[in-house]
């Protein structure tokens, strides 16, 4: 057992890590295959899925960033997003899914990129931080 003072992994990286294996959990369900992308270059994406049909590959695929949080907080389960990364995922050819896992309940939640709405309970501030969260249960 190490001593003394060790380097501690961060909570945030550890609901990361376990948001990621929530998801691919899902994903291993529906039969579908889960490419973890590269992270040094961090852009928002963190995997791709490609979609099979009774272990044939479709050719179809998407993309998915991941987020995870110990609880709920108060309202809707959310997460910020930085305003310039939802720029980016609208910007690409192939669709963004937007997934949140919350700790405390197990619960993936998943909205589409090209579906977010940005009415008037969305607000932005001065960072051009998003806030607002995912309400469809996956």
């Amino acid at each position: 057992m190490p001593q003394g003072n060790m380097p501690r992994r961060p909570q945030q990286h550890r609901l990361e890590t376990d948001s990621r294996h929530a998801f691919e959990g899902l994903m291993h369900q529906q039969g579908w295959l889960v490419r973890d992308l590269d992270t040094t270059a961090e852009y928002g994406i963190d995997q791709e899925v490609e979609l099979f049909e009774e272990d044939e590959a479709t050719g179809l695929t998407f993309r998915v960033q991941v987020k995870g949080a110990a609880n709920p907080g108060k309202g809707d389960p959310h997460r910020d997003i930085r305003l310039e990364n939802f720029e980016y995922w609208k910007s690409l050819d192939t669709p963004v899914l937007l997934v949140l896992w919350i700790e405390s309940a197990d619960t993936l939640y998943c909205r589409w990129v090209h579906t977010y709405d940005f009415g008037p309970n969305r607000l932005f501030t001065d960072e051009g931080v998003v806030e607002g969260g995912a309400s469809e249960p996956g």
